[in-house]
């Protein structure tokens, strides 16, 4: 009788386990987004990152503006990308980028140049935000001119992490050809996340990287 009642409880346990998805496997897991994915869109010529906000530099000045967490720069940025630069990188070249690749390390003053990048972010409530709109500087509005620099030798190089910078950059692979190399270090201006305009420290957006040319 034991035995019956024993195999009756297991059988029972196994049905049940059955309905909820099993023992060692969720149902949602599949629809779960892998925040460390870089996404190329060749359509319509963007990659996507996802990062998290940096509240340090609402109120500190920066260079970078997005940064990969594994790199020395990671906590160093604006926003504090999940997906790596080497990432970043090949997705530029899948979706058509030419890489400009003349920065010279160290140049103080030197501006980058190659295709121009549209960069925007997105979260909850608000789409596709101009990265202008996201900064400011003690002089105002920011100046913004993002350039496919490319850089991808002295990406593996330097291990610095860094997608997009806010000056003209060896390293970094978008950077901005509006200020030269040492502006903002050089203290010429002060660069900051602006937190009228982005949302909380850590909250997780998506940040758009889009080929002008």
């Amino acid at each position: 009788m034991k035995k019956i009642v024993v195999g009756a409880l297991g059988v029972i346990m196994a049905v049940s386990l059955a309905a909820c998805g099993g023992s060692g496997s969720s149902s949602s897991g599949s629809n779960k987004t892998d925040y460390s994915k870089v996404t190329a869109d060749t359509a319509k010529r963007t990659v996507t990152v996802y990062a998290k906000v940096n509240g340090t530099y609402f109120t500190q000045s920066t260079r970078h503006y997005v940064v990969f967490k594994g790199g020395s720069n990671g906590d160093k940025s604006v926003m504090t990308a999940l997906g790596s630069e080497k990432d970043f990188y090949g997705a530029m070249i899948k979706i058509g980028g030419e890489p400009w690749d003349k920065m010279i390390p160290k140049k103080i003053g030197q501006k980058t140049g190659g295709q121009k990048v549209k960069v925007t972010v997105s979260w909850k409530g608000h789409k596709d935000v101009p990265a202008v709109k996201t900064l400011k500087t003690d002089k105002g509005t920011p100046k913004i001119d993002f350039r496919f620099s490319g850089n991808i030798k002295n990406a593996y190089k330097n291990n610095t992490g860094c997608i997009a910078c806010l000056d003209s950059c060896a390293t970094g692979i978008v950077s901005n050809a509006a200020y030269g190399f040492g502006d903002i270090e050089g203290g010429k201006v002060k660069v900051m996340g602006n937190s009228k305009v982005l949302p909380k420290d850590g909250t997780i957006v998506k940040v758009t990287f889009a080929l002008q040319d």
